[in-house]
């Protein structure tokens, strides 16, 4: 599992729940996969094609995790 600032506060892991990126929102995976202008730019240049990274958006974190873990990761990432 990935730990979000949300979910380590909630376990007391750590004092802060914001993004460390922006610093303006909470840190939700949501906000980390799609909605973190800081984030999206490393998802953009990194990690999802370009064509795709509307679609990558769009999904639900169910169907991404089975997109990167069980499809074709090919498909969703650029290596």
């Amino acid at each position: 599992m990935l730990y979000t600032n949300v979910e380590r506060k909630r376990k007391h892991l750590t004092n802060f729940n914001v993004c460390v990126f922006c610093n303006d929102n909470l840190e939700i995976m949501l906000h980390v996969l799609c909605d973190c202008m800081m984030e999206q730019s490393v998802w953009r240049e990194a990690v999802v094609k370009k064509d795709m990274l509307n679609v990558f958006c769009a999904m639900s974190y169910e169907v991404w995790l089975d997109l990167i873990f069980i499809m074709d990761v090919n498909y969703v990432l650029q290596r």
